[in-house]
């Protein structure tokens, strides 16, 4: 029973561990959970007894979870990863601000992106501002070349676009969202998904009705006969 009780000890050390080092690349994780894991073992095999008090001090000599992971993030150049207020901010101006206000919410989402520690200068261009950057192309590359690009292509990428980069900016958190803040951004892809096809739907409506307008009009038009 007792030994039983340490390799829990042990299990949920490693469940901590990993969730600390979730912000860093793959391969540089694995290779210190690996280490971390080798070394744990090592210790293990030389103890007198295996009880949890003495697999309980084993784990605090190897370090709190959160310090070797603080330590690797400084080496490898990581960012700390904190989540707070600036990157719940910019995930829901993202995600909730587009249909509300196009292009203020996406863009001060963007702002707080970039101000924020939580993601890379990577995440940030690609995850970040790249989506909107291409929607933007395609609202300048729409106003040249009226008619190349079908105006409801142009609404859908102001609309969907800011979604897009605030969900791979959520993803690139893991676990390190709450799961209050998962489910207030679900709900928010949610109404943000409805609203975007309601509006799409009301728009492309509203041309047919025009179009159709415009035809019983020119059908009622009288003809003159030419005078002689």
């Amino acid at each position: 029973m007792t030994t039983a009780n340490s390799d829990r000890l042990v299990a949920t050390y490693r469940r901590q561990l990993v969730q600390e080092l979730s912000s860093l690349p793959r391969g540089d994780r694995e290779e210190i959970l690996g280490d971390i894991d080798a070394h744990i073992r090592e210790r293990r095999a030389a103890l007198p007894t295996q009880d949890e008090a003495s697999v309980h001090n084993l784990l605090d000599a190897v370090g709190a979870p959160a310090d070797i992971a603080a330590d690797a993030r400084e080496r490898l150049g990581v960012p700390d990863g904190h989540v707070g207020a600036l990157e719940i901010t910019a995930l829901l101006l993202l995600i909730v601000g587009a249909p509300v206000m196009p292009l203020v919410a996406p863009l001060g989402g963007l702002v707080c992106v970039g101000f924020s520690r939580a993601w890379s200068l990577r995440d940030k261009l690609i995850r970040g501002a790249a989506p909107i950057a291409v929607a933007a192309l395609l609202s300048v590359v729409y106003t040249a070349f009226a008619g190349l690009i079908s105006g409801y292509v142009i609404v859908a990428a102001l609309i969907l676009s800011p979604l897009v980069s605030g969900v791979l900016l959520w993803q690139r958190l893991g676990r390190r969202v709450s799961g209050g803040v998962v489910a207030v951004v679900a709900v928010a892809i949610v109404a943000v998904s409805i609203f975007t096809l309601l509006a799409l739907g009301g728009i492309a409506a509203g041309s047919i009705s025009s179009q159709t307008s415009a035809v019983s009009s020119s059908a009622h038009i009288p003809v003159r006969s030419p005078t002689s």
